[in-house]
């Protein structure tokens, strides 16, 4: 069983500031900097054990990654940790006015719609007294989401200058995440989002069908945290039944540490963007408190095996290569935040008693548990009638709660397995 407590939190922390230190390192150090001046970038890629990841390569998803998660490190680190986080910021913004900047002034200038939501939502986490620089970049990230959007106003194509019929889920999940978070209302967009939460017909093995299921998490993701930017909670009853029937789906791979590489193009070319599936259902089911899915046991193996990576600076799932992925960790740095703010302590007995009881739901829900369950049921009936026959009396009233208690048993036992 997983104890969410005081030994929880020197975990956490340290699995923050190893991810935070590997942010740092590769922006500071790395190859992909050396030639931006007083700018600094982050790559795709991040060390993988001693020195810097070797490759020169930079761009906007890494360096949103590495605002995000340099902004999420721990409150409590060092102040010579805290200092150089500082320092790298501003520098890592300044990076990102560059690329806004070329561009902009590009003759066929091409903005990718993910990158540039990851980029709005890592910086509008960063206050604009600290950070003064910000403001604009905001304002010119919001005005490229803006003219990007569909006129039916549901959604995004995966590149802002194309105009395709119908709105792509994925790309549209993230711009409205990241819209919500500078508070702009995203209703159509969302309502488009719901439609695609919902599971289509299975015609495919659950593998075969992973990248469709992934695009609902990412969506569901999308509602979930743009609803608490927003502080909407209509709709929590509607976010739950939805996690649960994501979670149910996936769950006999959620033993497997994978992410999933979602491919889309443009033009002649051939992209992709990874997807931490698992880290965000993880996350949505500590936000909304559905203590069903925290205190299961692959659950608390999920988490261990994250923070146990993750101290180690060494998250990294098996079928992605060996370097850390700086989105990724920058997701898990989102993950650890939640997972430290999950404070309710009554939240804590539910899904310690969770924890014990889940092996036991198991074992009763099983095909061959309810078969026996119904025998006996059948047989217990059958000897009270029994019973009843051969007493000297035969009153309705003395079969009645046995025979009752029977009928339950077998209707208990013929249920739908979970």
């Amino acid at each position: 069983m997983f104890i969410w407590g005081r030994k929880l939190e020197a975990r956490v922390k340290e699995a923050k500031c190893s991810i935070a230190d590997l942010f740092i390192r590769q922006c500071v150090d790395g190859p992909q900097s050396t030639d931006l001046g007083d700018a600094l970038a982050c790559g795709q890629f991040l060390p993988d054990g001693g020195g810097v990841y070797p490759a020169a390569q930079r761009g906007l998803h890494g360096t949103a990654a590495a605002i995000l998660a340099l902004r999420r490190r721990d409150e409590t680190a060092t102040a010579s940790a805290s200092r150089r986080a500082e320092d790298v910021i501003p520098k890592l913004i300044q990076y990102v006015q560059r690329r806004l900047q070329e561009e902009a002034e590009a003759p066929n200038g091409v903005s990718n719609t993910i990158k540039l939501s990851e980029c709005l939502y890592a910086i509008a986490q960063l206050p604009e007294d600290q950070y003064p620089s910000v403001a604009d970049v905001k304002r010119q990230l919001v005005q490229r989401l803006e003219a990007g959007r569909l006129q039916s106003r549901r959604g995004w194509g995966f590149v802002l200058s194309e105009r395709p019929d119908q709105p792509a889920a994925l790309p549209t999940a993230y711009a409205v995440l990241a819209m919500s978070s500078v508070g702009h209302s995203q209703d159509e967009a969302v309502d488009f989002l719901w439609e695609q939460v919902k599971p289509s017909a299975k015609t495919q093995s659950l593998l075969a069908n992973m990248p469709d299921s992934t695009i609902r998490v990412v969506c569901l993701y999308a509602i979930v945290f743009r609803r608490t930017l927003n502080g909407d909670r209509k709709k929590d009853r509607q976010v739950r039944r939805c996690l649960v029937s994501l979670w149910r789906e996936l769950e006999p791979l959620l033993a497997y540490p994978m992410e999933q590489n979602i491919e889309y193009w443009h033009k002649s070319k051939t992209l992709y963007v990874r997807i931490p599936w698992q880290l965000y259902l993880l996350r949505m089911a500590i936000n909304t408190n559905s203590i069903v899915q925290i205190g299961s046991p692959i659950a608390n193996t999920m988490i261990d095996w994250i923070l146990n990576s993750a101290q180690h600076g060494k998250l990294v799932y098996p079928y992605s290569g060996t370097a850390p992925s700086a989105r990724t960790n920058a997701t898990a740095m989102e993950l650890l935040r939640e997972i430290s703010s999950f404070r309710k302590p009554k939240s804590i007995w539910l899904h310690a008693i969770r924890s014990g009881v889940e092996p036991i739901r198991r074992v009763i829900a099983s095909s061959v548990a309810r078969l026996i369950i119904l025998s006996l049921s059948v047989l217990f009936g059958g000897y009270c009638v029994m019973q009843w026959f051969w007493s000297s009396e035969h009153a309705p009233e003395d079969l009645a709660p046995e025979f009752i208690a029977a009928i339950v048993m077998a209707l208990a036992a013929s249920g739908k397995e979970r």
